[in-house]
């Protein structure tokens, strides 16, 4: 069975890399893998990452920066949220000229 969240990120991903290259050549192709690591991570291996719990501090509170697991689907929007920025921001510079 397909799984949409991955097969739409997979597409949007390859856009962002060849929009990069075309647009920019190497080095706008190489801030757009750096910029894909993170929200292909949270969509891919959103159980995984929302099962992380640790040890570390939170500079606000002092205490434990992650006290419970965060469940998958919210990691998968926060993921695709980050994903669809940069169309957001080309659909609201395009509007503005």
């Amino acid at each position: 069975m397909i799984n949409w969240n991955r097969f739409l990120s997979a597409l949007l991903a390859i856009g962002y890399l060849i929009a990069g290259f075309v647009l920019g050549g190497p080095v706008l192709l190489f801030k757009a893998i750096i910029f894909l690591i993170m929200p292909m991570a949270c969509i891919w291996y959103s159980d995984y990452l929302g099962d992380i719990v640790g040890p570390g501090t939170s500079f606000l509170t002092g205490g434990p920066a992650f006290t419970e697991e965060t469940p998958g689907c919210v990691v998968v929007l926060g993921g695709w949220i980050i994903l669809l920025l940069p169309l957001v921001m080309a659909c609201i510079m395009w509007a503005e000229s």
